[in-house]
């Protein structure tokens, strides 16, 4: 359950309202980890061959349709794979948008091994589209402007909140104590142990009314050490974890009862968080950092505060700013305007049908 897989079907799913929208899963099915070395397994490469004669005939029943490829991979073996099964199953006729979302994808280009592959890939593809401006001028070295488009993510409209609940939630503002949203999986880069450590330091000044954190666990250690943190620091009364929240309705009420929407992630591929994009939609103001292309999405004391990466003691100043209540107030509003500008689902369609519909036929 990553934000690339939800990205893409809320893609697939608003594209359908305007066009025949065929999905073909390149997924493997297994269960992984969203961290840590990647390496060669063995279950997953038998799986591309063995649906390779599937996805073939998948892409051959539609000769003339435009294929939208947001799995394109900057990691070697997932280049690998692209090179080798996705790319040559592609129909001379198709054109292809490749829909980048890792903050690293510049890091392809580098490789000398590759740059015959890549090369290729880059002839192939159509248009290649980015989440931001910064994650396309990285590649602008290896890729012409007429090549390379941005245009952002968007989210489900269940995880948009209404004016209503807007209008309820301001009537509540931040009282003495506070309530923190982490909501991710629990990466350690993530940054959820600075969330815990600055949730720590405004219980001590008295200032925390919860913290709830939500997520998929990247391993039992993990969970096991961060249950034994909350312990440690005397907050099991304070702090809550959700498990992993699927349902975008049930992510919209986190939100909404939460004063601030905590990221403080230094995750070395971070391109454009959909739970911040969430957090705007529900006029939470967020506390995050720079990382990847996050500083595009928010303005610094605009809808939020950004902080500096592994550092709890900033996080905890910055939530401490939400305590006035003018302050939140404007953070919450210009969150919410934020959105509806950028990146509501309705702006974001008419962006890709205008690129779908502008750029010329194979």
């Amino acid at each position: 359950m990553t934000g690339q897989a939800v990205a893409t079907e809320r893609l697939a799913s608003l594209l359908a309202a305007e066009r025949a929208v065929h999905r073909i899963n390149l997924s493997s099915g297994s269960a992984h980890r969203t961290s840590g070395a990647v390496r060669l397994r063995p279950d997953v490469a038998f799986h591309f061959l063995k649906q390779r004669r599937a996805w073939a005939r998948s892409l051959a029943a539609h000769p003339q349709a435009d294929v939208l490829w947001p799995a394109v991979s900057p990691t070697p073996l997932g280049h690998i794979r692209d090179a080798a099964i996705v790319l040559p199953l592609l129909q001379p006729r198709q054109r292809v948008f490749a829909v980048v979302h890792q903050g690293n994808f510049d890091s392809l280009f580098g490789r000398l091994w590759a740059r015959p592959s890549v090369a290729r890939m880059v002839d192939r593809v159509t248009a290649f589209v980015f989440l931001n401006e910064m994650l396309s001028e990285k590649c602008a070295r290896w890729l012409p402007a007429s090549k390379r488009h941005v245009i952002p993510n968007t989210i489900d409209e269940q995880a948009i909140a209404t004016e209503d609940e807007l209008r309820v939630r301001r009537l509540r503002t931040p009282r003495k104590g506070l309530r923190l949203l982490f909501l991710s999986n629990m990466i350690r880069e993530k940054g959820y142990l600075d969330v815990l450590s600055a949730a720590a330091l405004l219980h001590q000044a008295g200032h925390l009314e919860e913290a709830v954190f939500a997520g998929r666990w990247n391993s039992i250690q993990d969970q096991i050490a961060f249950e034994q943190e909350v312990e440690r620091l005397g907050l099991t009364s304070r702090i809550s974890h959700a498990g992993m929240v699927t349902d975008r309705a049930a992510a919209r009420r986190l939100y909404l009862n939460a004063d601030a929407f905590v990221l403080p992630t230094y995750y070395p591929t971070e391109a454009q968080p959909l739970t911040i994009l969430e957090a705007l939609a529900t006029g939470t103001p967020v506390i995050t950092t720079r990382q990847g292309g996050i500083s595009e999405i928010l303005d610094d004391a605009a809808e939020g505060f950004f902080v500096a990466p592994q550092n709890p003691d900033a996080v905890a100043e910055g939530l401490q700013r939400l305590r006035d209540e003018r302050t939140w107030i404007r953070l919450s509003e210009a969150a919410r305007i934020r959105f509806d500008r950028q990146f509501h689902p309705r702006t974001v369609a008419q962006r890709w049908c205008l690129l779908l519909d502008t750029l010329p036929k194979a």
